[in-house]
């Protein structure tokens, strides 16, 4: 038991610190005579905290911990604004090529967007007029899809219900389907246990079919 401190301070006393504590076998880094950060004896960190290895026991996530618990917290990946810097957030499962960064989330402070990586490729990105593309760098609507294909093998775009069933659905080869699958040579083809009505701002233009 007990404690190991290296004490750093000035005429007004004590100022820093750095402790290891044999109960616990973990390190502890002082500033202003408050502990700000914990290494613990399974290399778990903890920044304004001493819970990362509670944290890391309970939910697999603890390597690193940040934040007090009270209050407002918060991590700022700092970048340069220019078009040639981005802040990124790397994933990796290996330590040398496209592994390094499998998945990946960056900042571009050029064009302030936001895009999504995953296995090494863009995903989604989001522009700052707030355009939002999947599979597309260059939304200039609100919703980009860019299909995966171009023919009936393949669905760009799916609606289900709590059960999976298909409720609304557009093929990559441009047919849609309302309540049941997209068949050719129908562009559209609509099914279900309901009538569908066409209607113009008069109901008496209405036509009802099914």
């Amino acid at each position: 038991t007990g404690f190991c401190e290296i004490y750093f301070g000035d005429s007004a006393g004590e100022q820093g610190r750095i402790l290891y504590g044999y109960n616990g076998d973990y390190n502890a880094l002082y500033t202003s005579s408050a502990e700000r950060m914990r290494i613990t004896s399974g290399g778990q960190v903890g920044i304004a905290n001493t819970i990362a290895a509670t944290m890391d026991a309970n939910n697999g996530s603890g390597q690193l911990v940040v934040g007090s618990g009270s209050g407002s917290q918060g991590i700022t990946i700092y970048s340069v604004s220019a078009s040639c810097y981005e802040a990124r957030l790397s994933f990796a499962n290996a330590s040398t090529g496209g592994g390094a960064y499998s998945a990946q989330v960056t900042f571009n402070s050029g064009d302030n967007a936001m895009l999504f990586y995953n296995q090494n490729a863009e995903r989604m990105r989001i522009t700052s007029t707030v355009n939002v593309g999947l599979g597309n760098d260059n939304p200039t609507s609100r919703l980009v899809v860019k299909c995966i294909g171009a023919n009936l093998n393949t669905t760009a775009f799916n609606v289900t219900n709590s059960n999976n069933t298909s409720m609304f659905s557009v093929r990559d080869d441009g047919l849609v389907g309302i309540g049941t699958d997209p068949a050719a040579p129908f562009t559209l083809t609509v099914g279900g246990a309901f009538p569908v009505l066409f209607s113009t701002t008069s109901t008496a233009n209405s036509e009802t079919y099914g």
